[in-house]
C-alpha cells in the first residue's frame, strides 16, 4: 500500500498454472471483454522489471517504486507476484496485508509434466532461454522421488543436481507457495478472493466475473470504470478473445507418463493434490451457486 494505495487484490502466480496468460490478458486490455476492469500495478512485462522475470511484491522495492512513480499505473487495483510465497510467516504476505489473494492452481500431474516440458522440450521457452542439461521426464521424476525418501544429509550429497536440468523443484510446488504447511495452504485457497483452476479455465473466469461484479468496492480509488460484466451462460461461457492458457512452446502430447512415473509424481505431490482438490471443491460450490455447473469439463 506504500507504493500502490488503491490496490485491493494480490495475484500470486504459481509458475506453469496459466498465471502469465491471465496477466497478459488483463494487461493487454482484453479483460474489458472478459472481466470487469482490473488494472495491474506491476505488470511483469513493464519496463520497471528491467528485463528480469522476478518483479515481485516484497522482493524488489526498487522495481515497485518505479511502478509507483509511473503514471500508467496510478489508480491500479491488483498487484502481481511471481513464484513468491504467500505463507503466513513470510515477508511477502505482510507486504500484501490489506489486499485479498487471487491465484490459479493446477492438477499436480499436469503441473509436474509442464515444469519439465518448459525446461526440456525443444523449442520450449525455458529450454531455449536457459539451455538446461538434457534429462528425460522419467529420469527427472525418479531422481526427485529418490530425494524425497532421503534424509537432508544424503539429499545434499546426491549426485542429482536438479538445478542443472530445470529451475523448478516439482515437490509440492503449489503448496509451498501457498502456505507454511498443508493446512495453511488449504486455508489460503478457501479464504482467497478467487482461486482459478487451470484445467477449468473458462469456468474459473466466469466465477471471477461474478466475484468482481458483486464487489464494486474493489475498484474504489482506481481510475477504472466498473461496467456491467459479460454474463456467463452455458450457451456463451466466454466472450470474444483468447481465454485459454498459453503453452509457451511446449507439446504435452509428446510426453507420455508411465504407471511407475505416475506413482512417483503422486508421491511427491501429495499436498498439492489436497490443494487442487480443495480448489476444485470450491469451484464446484461457486458454480452451483451461479447455476453454471454445466461449464465443468468433467
Amino acid at each position: 500500500h506504500h507504493y500502490f494505495p488503491t490496490a485491493r487484490l494480490a495475484f500470486t502466480h504459481i509458475p506453469k498454472t496459466g498465471g502469465e496468460s491471465f496477466e497478459r490478458m488483463v494487461h493487454s486490455g482484453s479483460s474489458g471483454k472478459q472481466l470487469p476492469p482490473l488494472k495491474i500495478c506491476n505488470p511483469f512485462e513493464s519496463t520497471q522489471c528491467a528485463g528480469r522475470r522476478k518483479c515481485i511484491v516484497g522482493h524488489d522495492p526498487a522495481a515497485m517504486r518505479l511502478g509507483h512513480d509511473d503514471a500508467r499505473y496510478k489508480g491500479c487495483n491488483m498487484v502481481m507476484s511471481q513464484d513468491a510465497s504467500v505463507a503466513t510467516s513470510r515477508p511477502s504476505m505482510k507486504m500484501m496485508a490489506g489486499t485479498e489473494l487471487m491465484t490459479i492452481v493446477r492438477n499436480p500431474i499436469f503441473h509436474v509434466r509442464s515444469m519439465w516440458m518448459h525446461c526440456q522440450q525443444v523449442g520450449a521457452n525455458g529450454a531455449r532461454l536457459h539451455h538446461y542439461s538434457p534429462i528425460s521426464f522419467e529420469d527427472w521424476v525418479m531422481n526427485f522421488s529418490a530425494l524425497q525418501s532421503q534424509d537432508a544429509t544424503s539429499a545434499a550429497t546426491s549426485p542429482f543436481k536438479w538445478g542443472r536440468h530445470c529451475g523448478y523443484d516439482p515437490r509440492n510446488k503449489q503448496a509451498h507457495l501457498l502456505g507454511d504447511d498443508a493446512e495453511d495452504a488449504m486455508r489460503h485457497v478457501e479464504q482467497a478472493a478467487w482461486v482459478g483452476v487451470t484445467e477449468e479455465f473458462t469456468a474459473s473466469l466466469c466465477v471471477l466475473r461474478a466475484v468482481l461484479a458483486a464487489r464494486p468496492e474493489l475498484a474504489e480509488g482506481t481510475n477504472t470504470s466498473w461496467p456491467e460484466p459479460f454474463v456467463c451462460s452455458c450457451e456463451a461461457a466466454t466472450p470474444p478473445g483468447d481465454a485459454a492458457p498459453a503453452t509457451h512452446g511446449t507439446h504435452p502430447e509428446n510426453t507420455q507418463i508411465s504407471g511407475t512415473v505416475l506413482a512417483a509424481v503422486r508421491s511427491m505431490t501429495r499436498v498439492d493434490q489436497l490443494v487442487h482438490a480443495t480448489a476444485m471443491a470450491r469451484l464446484g460450490r461457486e458454480l452451483r451457486a451461479l447455476n453454471l455447473t454445466c461449464l465443468l469439463t468433467k
